[in-house]
């Protein structure tokens, strides 16, 4: 299927491949090292001590032991001087957990057959209760309809 995301223009499925799912990742980065382990392993590869980290990024070694001992959230500016600092790259990324589209198919299955249970209320106050394979094909109507025009419903409560 090719969503089309209004805001970037691009089909959907170029958007989830560039994002890919934490399950293609390679092991390695799989491991979830916290940012005080990530500049402690870099740190002690390159033979720096922390007073010597400490000059180079501007601040005390107070700082770095803070930030090696994951005491606080350092800032991005921070983050910024420390990966220069240790001559590294600071990489953000959004990586998301599961499937974009299969998130997306359950989510409107559900609104969709929320929908219709509140429609199947209505018509049962009226005795005019559908088929089981009509409440079927409207719940499949409703979710390729989410789907393809009002995803930003999915969101709501």
């Amino acid at each position: 299927m090719t969503y089309k995301l209004a805001m970037f223009g691009l089909p959907f499925q170029q958007i989830q491949r560039a994002l890919k799912s934490w399950k293609g990742l390679p092991v390695w980065l799989k491991q979830r090292l916290s940012v005080g382990q990530q500049a402690l392993m870099v740190r002690s590869v390159l033979g720096m001590t922390q007073e010597q980290l400490a000059k180079l990024m501007g601040t005390t070694q107070r700082a770095i032991v803070r930030l090696e001992k994951e005491e606080g959230d350092p800032q991005l500016s921070t983050l910024k001087r420390l990966a220069e600092s240790l001559h590294c790259e600071l990489l953000i990324r959004f990586v998301p957990k599961s499937d974009l589209e299969k998130l997306l198919k359950a989510k409107a299955r559900s609104k969709a057959e929320q929908l219709v249970k509140m429609s199947m209320a209505s018509a049962n106050l009226e005795l005019q209760k559908p088929s089981q394979e009509a409440m079927r094909l409207e719940i499949n109507r409703l979710t390729e309809e989410i789907l393809h025009k009002k995803r930003s419903g999915l969101w709501e409560k």
